[in-house]
């Protein structure tokens, strides 16, 4: 129910040439998340970040939910690339991480 609230609380830190392309990401999996009735929360268990190259590596538990139902948890990592602006970090890609 509150995806749009976190949706936006994160999209005013995207760097603006990443935004719609993001956006449209996160709104395609709410909507996939809303049709499928899926509950998600991520538990982050680890973050290393690279200052000189300004990215940052998150880890950590995706736990989901049908109903009732518990699906398995799966740990993942996320890539999350920035730009420094005007004393600002903003967001300029995300990305899981596949067997890294």
């Amino acid at each position: 129910d509150n995806a749009g609230i976190q949706r936006e609380t994160l999209l005013r830190y995207t760097d603006p040439a990443y935004y719609n392309a993001l956006k449209a990401d996160l709104v395609k999996e709410s909507d996939r998340v809303n049709e499928q009735h899926i509950s998600l929360a991520f538990y982050t268990a680890n973050i290393k970040v690279d200052t000189k190259r300004l990215e940052a590596i998150i880890e950590g538990d995706l736990k989901a939910s049908v109903g009732d139902a518990a699906i398995p948890t799966k740990r993942v990592k996320y890539l999350v690339g920035y730009r420094y602006d005007a004393g600002r970090l903003l967001i300029k890609s995300f990305e899981e991480v596949k067997n890294a």
